[in-house]
């Protein structure tokens, strides 16, 4: 079967993709926002995340240190991925209003695949033998 896909404009987002020194991978979209994880070539892995505004079109750079990010995803304020920072995979979130960062999950166990809808945060988790899936809520 095949697909019809309605004609429209497509619009880029970003234009700095693997012909320079930064590569673009594992995207969102909540609202008017695209999150991007973003990072340069050569340091594959060390990952900022790339906030795009689609109503005034400027993006922002988070800069969120060198660790391997990937699931990044957002509600509202809150932008929440899976990070590598200590070696091992956890949730963190980081909030734009305060400008902070902070842990959803610190376990020895492999956290992963993440997502948020208002206040709850939603990730798999092999810390059972197996994988489970957790609900953490933000206060």
């Amino acid at each position: 079967s095949k697909f019809l896909l309605p004609a429209g404009p497509e619009q880029a987002i970003t234009n700095d993709g693997m012909g320079s020194n930064i590569s673009n991978y594992d995207l969102s979209l909540f609202g008017n926002w695209v999150i991007v994880l973003h990072t340069h070539i050569g340091m594959m892995w060390h990952a900022d995340i790339l906030l795009h505004d689609l109503n005034t079109g400027v993006s922002s750079l988070i800069p969120l240190g060198s660790s391997s990010k990937a699931s990044a995803t957002m509600w509202n304020n809150i932008i929440v991925w899976k990070d590598t920072y200590d070696g091992n995979a956890n949730i963190m979130a980081f909030d734009l209003a305060t400008q902070q960062e902070f842990p959803i999950t610190m376990h020895s166990a492999f956290d992963n695949s993440c997502s948020i809808w208002q206040n709850r945060v939603v990730f798999m988790s092999d810390r059972n033998g197996d994988w489970d899936i957790f609900l953490y809520e933000i206060q």
